[in-house]
């Protein structure tokens, strides 16, 4: 019972800290990104914006 608990609360705090990195590299995205660069620039953003959320 104990262990099912502490798994539980394990994947929510992933979970939490998670949310917490994709909204933290969606302000990056929104606030820090350079608008006024070529497409290929907008996709390496991009990518570069997914592999820190996947990591």
């Amino acid at each position: 019972m104990v262990k099912k608990l502490v798994l539980y609360l394990l994947h929510l705090l992933l979970k939490f800290i998670s949310g917490l990195i994709l909204f933290s590299c969606t302000g990056y995205f929104i606030f820090f990104c350079d608008w006024n660069v070529t497409i290929m620039m907008k996709i390496i953003n991009g990518i570069l914006i997914a592999l820190s959320v996947t990591v």
